[in-house]
């Protein structure tokens, strides 16, 4: 099976429109006797024009309504932009520093090889989001910003070589910026996102997210939120949040893939509490905040 960077079920988090209540400003301050970190899923594959191979931003590049596959419902309020834009990731990260949030979680898809049995096949997508995570460690590390980094490899390889996509992690961004890449448990944490499932490597501390039997931190549940749904299986995404051995819990303000499903590019899809009225990011929250004892890390 061919992994592709557009068909997977994925919060397509747009930094520009995270929901944070100001019921989330009274009760973070629950916090302030532990210490609890706030990160968020951070995917910079927006804006690229494939035609011309350049970031130039703007409507039909990529996960701009470029295909099926990227449809955007709603426009950032910066407009298009280009993930490779530090104006815009000034922008971002102000956000989130006004917003509490610590720690980012980079959606990683390699150096542009798919194909390790053929290596010098290259997928330009995918070099170019290679390229713009690596501005972005190089603006954080510029600009002194208080945040802390961790890269999630994402299943760009049916044949994946793990030494390798190790290796490459190691020398291209850890190696070069331990001073701000988030540790647990005394080594740097690499994730990677199912149905990936990496041997351990001694340099990292590295874990699986996702859906699946077998994941380290589970990737969202949407409590009793479901609004509809066909062609899923749903049992998965439901229920409460999971709060993994290390601290982690993962939430979600709501997940409405069905306009992917209408526009031929999913075979399914799922609504959860598609216009906030089933207050599914609050209780979330409430959940968290009531087992804040076992809780290190909040994922969005």
């Amino acid at each position: 099976m061919k992994y592709n960077l557009k068909t997977k079920i994925k919060i397509f988090v747009v930094l520009a429109t995270i929901v944070l209540t100001p019921s989330f400003y009274q009760n973070f301050s629950v916090f302030s006797q532990k210490k609890v970190n706030v990160g968020v899923f951070y995917y910079p594959w927006y804006g690229f024009n494939s035609t011309s191979s350049t970031w130039t931003g703007g409507n039909l590049t990529s996960h701009w309504n470029d295909s099926n596959y990227g449809v955007a419902k709603d426009m950032p309020l910066v407009g298009f932009y280009s993930s490779m834009d530090n104006d815009t990731l000034k922008w971002q990260f102000d956000k989130m520093k006004e917003a509490g949030i610590n720690f980012i979680v980079i959606s990683w898809w390699g150096w542009g090889t798919t194909n390790f049995s053929n290596p010098t096949q290259i997928n330009k997508l995918y070099y170019a989001i290679d390229n713009a995570t690596k501005n972005i460690f190089k603006y954080v590390d510029g600009n002194g910003l208080p945040f802390k980094v961790v890269l999630m490899v994402e299943p760009f390889s049916s044949n994946m070589n793990y030494s390798q996509v190790y290796n490459y992690v190691y020398e291209n961004y850890y190696s070069l910026y331990d001073c701000f890449i988030l540790k647990v448990n005394n080594k740097p944490l690499l994730l990677f996102f199912n149905p990936l499932n990496p041997p351990q490597d001694e340099r990292f501390n590295s874990k699986i997210v996702g859906h699946q039997s077998n994941v380290d931190i589970f990737f969202w549940k949407g409590l009793d939120a479901l609004d509809e749904y066909k062609n899923v299986d749903v049992q998965n995404y439901m229920g409460n949040p999971v709060i993994n051995p290390d601290g982690f819990v993962s939430i979600i303000p709501r997940y409405d893939d069905s306009f992917l499903y209408k526009a031929g590019s999913r075979a399914g899809y799922m609504v959860f509490d598609k216009n906030f009225g089933k207050r599914l990011y609050q209780r979330e929250w409430d959940f968290v905040l009531k087992n804040r004892d076992k809780i290190n890390y909040v994922l969005l």
